[in-house]
């Protein structure tokens, strides 16, 4: 194959796996219940930075990475206890989701503003 025929190729595998991503996921419930005493650990993810990471969650508080048995005596964290996930394919399919729901709304928003600009007639141009 020529550097264009790969080129080429190249192209057409990464706009089927483009159009593969644009698809609907079913949500992922939280399934790491949140613990009555001592600790619980899973899973959890941050939709911004979009990476997935391991956490901890008591009755009052949670936190980010794993939670030695060191750490357990003197372990703080941001208020609130946590639902998390058992794994990282669930963290991450739950980021997924939530980022296609996001991105689906704001893809409604653009196309409600062109057919209002439709509706009035706008043509300005730059």
């Amino acid at each position: 194959m020529t550097k264009k025929e790969q080129a080429a190729m190249q192209a057409a595998i990464d706009r089927a796996e483009t159009l593969a991503a644009l698809r609907w996921t079913s949500p992922v419930q939280r399934d790491v219940g949140l613990p009555k005493d001592g600790y619980s650990e899973g899973w959890d993810y941050n939709v911004y930075s979009q990476i997935v990471f391991t956490g901890w969650s008591s009755c009052v508080s949670h936190g980010k990475g794993p939670l030695g048995e060191n750490a357990r005596r003197n372990v703080s964290g941001s208020q609130g206890s946590r639902r998390m996930y058992s794994t990282k394919v669930l963290a991450l399919a739950a980021m997924r989701h939530e980022i296609e729901q996001k991105a689906a709304a704001d893809l409604l928003k653009i196309d409600r503003m062109i057919a209002a600009a439709l509706d009035t007639g706008s043509t300005e141009t730059a």
